[in-house]
């Protein structure tokens, strides 16, 4: 019963994944959503938890405030749906996209939250994929796929629209 609520679990971020075209890797490994990534105000958005947890940041959430906060590390940071402020080690730094509801999740700028919390991102615009790597030794040994499942090759960052 498990093994079939897992299998279906990431069917449903395949499905996402393809309804968007849009994935997301941490190191490697790709991350299966509910709801879809998505562009948002030339930003790559995500549900919030998945992400989260994948970087091993623990999570909280204030529904009343509509707040999230999250810490990995030495680092805290907080986004308020609908605020473009958020707050990083206790600075406030200014988004160009702030975190919004979708589908009944909170979706957060990818970029963002994750080099907030340390980590690198990049965007593999050939594939549609966020990198997002955290550990740079551990980088030379990431393998990315495209959504095929074909084994693709690190593809340099290109410069332009940032994720």
């Amino acid at each position: 019963f498990a093994a079939g609520i897992l299998a279906a679990g990431l069917l449903s971020g395949i499905v996402s994944a393809e309804r968007t075209g849009i994935s997301v890797c941490v190191d490697g490994k790709e991350i299966a959503f509910d709801t879809a990534p998505r562009i948002l105000n030339d930003r790559t958005m995500v549900p919030m938890r998945p992400v989260f947890e994948a970087l091993g940041a623990e999570v909280t959430w204030d529904d009343a405030a509509k707040t999230v906060k999250a810490a990995r590390g030495d680092h805290t940071i907080s986004l308020t749906v609908n605020s473009n402020v958020m707050t990083v080690d206790q600075k406030e730094i200014t988004l160009d996209s702030s975190a919004v509801i979708r589908d009944n999740r909170t979706l957060v700028p990818v970029r963002a939250i994750s080099e907030a919390l340390g980590v690198s991102v990049e965007w593999l615009d050939e594939i549609k994929t966020v990198s997002v790597i955290t550990d740079k030794e551990a980088e030379k040994f990431v393998e990315l796929y495209d959504l095929n499942h074909v084994k693709t090759n690190r593809i340099p960052r290109k410069r332009g629209r940032s994720v």
